[in-house]
């Protein structure tokens, strides 16, 4: 699951790289994998995230997910990286 793109959309302040974090991302990719498909699911979600949703220079302005983005909706979608820095 791509971090960056998970923080993004769901506006989550947690940073990956911390014990919370590394914990709370885990949890949260395993409630979101599609157990059927999980490779198809992972690829597609990685690829998201290198090609859309990057984070230094993330396309909101053509991102089809935008209109739920909290971050985006919020202003904050080049901020939200997923770690600590």
């Amino acid at each position: 699951m791509c971090i960056e793109y998970s923080a993004e959309y769901l506006d989550i302040d947690t940073p990956i790289n911390t014990t919370e974090g590394a914990k709370y991302f885990k949890e949260l990719a395993q409630e979101l994998l599609d157990k059927e498909r999980a490779g198809e699911y992972n690829q597609a979600i990685m690829d998201f995230g290198a090609l859309q949703c990057k984070p230094q220079s993330p396309d909101c302005e053509s991102c089809i997910l935008s209109a739920k983005c909290l971050a985006y909706q919020r202003k904050e979608s080049n901020t939200a990286t997923g770690k600590d820095s």
